[in-house]
């Protein structure tokens, strides 16, 4: 038989226990259901805890990822600028932050938030491929290769050492080993575009070409003015342009070559593949230009070479 009384002792004693127990009460239980996953219940705890505690900023945080994976990013940026107000040199915050601003086209203030970060952590990989990536948009050149060079810094040796097992487990064709073997030395240096090319071409020769499209996407990230990526990529969808996602896989082999023509206007490959790739699109005046220009430079270039016309 259920004692009512005594239940209702012990629900009003553990009430009072939580009153006195203040914030620390609210923080740590909302904590256990933040890593647990109890979303809603961990916001309630945590908010709670921030009203009793204004200094809380990790309170704060926590608040905006459940925002973030809500996809509630305007409300998340709330909590996260709160957060930096009360403790401002926080990298990982000024990006999360910066990224949002970067969502709704708030390019310069998400490039504050990158720069906080690199001065609050100059290890923070991630803030330097964001400043990398703003460089490139503005055809800054020098600055993106300083942020790139950086980030490259960060777990450079190691990085090499483990590419090299790679490549010798390739040898030994030990396709499995390698692979591992990339994905760890890029663990270690997520600048390593070196490696995300090799992991692409590995993929590649395995007959598996989304995940040497996921690898190259990543440089794309990374370095959004690597030719070599735009070019590598457009030909892949272009290969991959059977089944369903006929019209999708053009169209991205298309963007991408336009995208590396515009990096290098001279590149002969480049005019090629896009040349082949509207043709296929049923635009065979253009076509039939790109192509013309690439045979042109083919044509400028041989001389030099001392191989002279065919």
């Amino acid at each position: 038989m259920i004692n009512y009384a005594l239940a209702a002792i012990i629900s009003l004693a553990a009430t009072n226990g939580a009153f006195a127990a203040g914030w620390e009460y609210y923080y740590h239980k909302g904590t256990i259901q933040f890593e647990g996953g109890l979303n809603r219940s961990a916001t309630e705890n945590l908010e709670r805890s921030l009203e009793l505690n204004p200094a809380l900023y990790d309170a704060a945080n926590k608040i905006a990822a459940i925002l973030i994976a809500g996809n509630k990013k305007r409300r998340a940026l709330d909590y996260l600028e709160r957060s930096l107000e009360i403790k401002p040199d926080q990298a990982e915050i000024h990006v999360s932050a910066g990224d949002i601003r970067d969502f709704f086209g708030y390019r310069e203030k998400a490039f504050e938030h990158y720069q906080s970060a690199v001065r609050a952590d100059p290890s923070n990989v991630e803030a330097h491929f964001r400043l990398v990536r703003y460089y490139a948009e503005r055809r800054d050149t020098a600055n993106a290769d300083r942020h790139f060079a950086a980030a490259y810094a960060i777990g450079g040796r190691d990085a090499e050492r483990i590419l090299s097992e790679a490549l010798e487990e390739e040898r030994r064709n030990n396709a499995a080993g390698a692979l591992a073997l990339y994905k760890r030395a890029l663990g270690k240096n997520p600048a390593f575009l070196e490696a995300y090319f090799r992991l692409a071409e590995l993929h590649r020769r395995l007959g598996r070409s989304d995940e040497a499209i996921s690898a190259l996407e990543e440089v794309k990230r990374i370095r959004p003015d690597n030719e070599k990526a735009h070019v590598y990529l457009g030909h892949l969808y272009y290969a991959a342009r059977y089944g369903s996602r006929r019209k999708y896989l053009i169209t991205q082999a298309i963007r991408n070559f336009e995208r590396a023509l515009e990096i290098n206007p001279s590149n002969p490959e480049t005019l090629f593949g896009l040349s082949e790739a509207y043709r296929l699109m049923g635009d065979r005046d253009r076509a039939d230009e790109l192509r013309e220009r690439a045979l042109s430079l083919e044509g400028e270039r041989k001389p030099e070479a001392g191989i002279g016309p065919r």
